[in-house]
């Protein structure tokens, strides 16, 4: 009994692992074509799911129809086959696959899962018209209320809370910061923080880091307030010194209460 390889990547955002993990998908075609009805390629998110079939699609075309292709070398040296049999077998293996797209898996973790779970829903007791609801808001508002209870045996969330309402308070916003936890735990079921590295996430988990970043940001907007200041003080000036009116400026229409850039007269 052959027992198989297991290849694993590690490697981050931007750094080619489309690239090569549908070099591995495309090898895989040219050694078999009915061989994208046995492969299983799981991404984490919709985008990176579009991306991965895309380029499938998108080499075997310019592969069929003798553009040039970044895989082909590649190709070439893992099959065995000479060029002109790649651009040939390109033509089928596109042709086959349109045809029988349903076949053509790939897909996110979250797709796979929920193809099984409908596959076993009469073993699992399930109606087979069931539906699937991602509704995660009541299960992020209890771990809310759990994360700001367990503030009372831990220090370092304790301050971190203390300064997350401080800073509320500093800019005359509501002290209770319990909905704001909850809108900021939102953003781990968006795709923009599953594409986040390892080492990125690992950050973020990080009481201390998330503490000394803030802490910079707040700096940043502070200098920045301060600079928009001192050249609002200085325009100010220059208009009193030399009696300078509105009329005066060439686009002196664009300027008014409904234009994002408005700043009311000080005198």
């Amino acid at each position: 009994m052959s027992t198989g390889t297991l290849t694993k990547y590690s490697a981050s955002a931007g750094s080619g692992k489309t690239f090569n993990l549908a070099s591995i998908y495309l090898t895989h075609l040219f050694r078999d074509k009915n061989s994208y009805r046995k492969i299983l390629a799981v991404t984490f998110t919709n985008k990176a799911t579009a991306e991965m079939k895309s380029r499938i699609l998108e080499q075997l075309h310019i592969l069929a129809t003798g553009g040039r292709s970044e895989y082909l070398n590649g190709l070439i040296k893992e099959t065995g086959r000479s060029e002109e049999e790649i651009r040939s077998k390109a033509g089928e293996l596109l042709h086959t696959i349109l045809h029988d797209f349903s076949r053509f898996s790939v897909c996110t973790i979250d797709a796979f899962f929920q193809k099984i779970i409908r596959a076993f829903a009469r073993e699992s007791g399930l109606h087979s018209g069931f539906n699937i609801e991602l509704d995660h808001s009541v299960i992020l508002s209890s771990a809310v209320d759990e994360m700001i209870a367990s503030s009372a045996d831990d220090n370092e969330l304790k301050e971190w809370l203390y300064e997350f309402v401080n800073s509320k308070l500093s800019d005359e916003k509501s002290w209770n910061p319990r909905d704001e936890i909850i809108a900021l735990a939102e953003e781990l079921f968006k795709e923009r923080f599953k594409i986040l590295s390892t080492e990125e996430r690992s950050k973020l988990e990080d009481k201390k880091f998330l503490l000394e970043h803030i802490s910079k940001l707040r700096s940043v907007r502070k200098t920045f307030e301060e600079t928009l200041f001192a050249a609002g003080k200085e325009c100010d000036r220059l208009f009193t010194l030399y009696s300078l009116t509105d009329d005066m400026f060439y686009y002196k229409g664009k300027f008014n209460e409904k234009n994002p850039l408005y700043l009311p007269s000080t005198k």
